[in-house]
């Protein structure tokens, strides 16, 4: 099974931004797959794009946002970025808003896909680890709680 250390580091990652809504949040953790070329800038519009076009079922738990796009929508490689935000965002869930914490995924086919999601989910079912990393104040910290975590 993919671990999220696997797929993530320092440079996949934004601590404490300052998104002023869904589209910005969802782009900022787009920028970083695009920055660490596991997805192309049409990725990003199509992470967006899906969101408005399928609703907020991206929106996976309270405070937790994984926005993603087929990969045929400019995947690259596989990988994860992970945004942390300074103030939790409406995304127009009903029962989940607001976020503040963004995962922006990218697989290069559905299996793979699901293994991933699967470490990501059972990360951050753990509330504690979900405040934890709300919380966190560097990417190093980050880091170390993926580590601790074992995922």
């Amino acid at each position: 099974m993919s671990t999220i250390l696997q797929h993530v580091n320092e440079d996949l990652m934004m601590v404490h931004a300052k998104a002023s809504n869904r589209n910005q949040a969802i782009e900022f953790a787009g920028d970083l797959l695009v920055k660490n070329h596991l997805a192309t800038e049409a990725y990003i519009s199509a992470m967006i794009q899906n969101v408005e076009e399928n609703g907020t079922y991206i929106v996976i738990a309270p405070g937790i946002a994984l926005p993603h796009a087929r990969p045929e929508a400019g995947v690259l490689d596989m990988g994860i970025s992970i945004v942390t935000l300074e103030e939790p965002i409406p995304f127009g869930h009903e029962k989940n808003d607001p976020v503040d914490i963004v995962i922006g995924l990218c697989a290069v086919d559905h299996d793979k896909h699901l293994h991933l999601l699967s470490s990501i989910i059972s990360f951050l079912s753990d509330d504690i680890i979900k405040q934890e990393l709300s919380e966190a104040t560097s990417k190093q910290e980050v880091i170390q709680l993926i580590k601790r975590s074992g995922m």
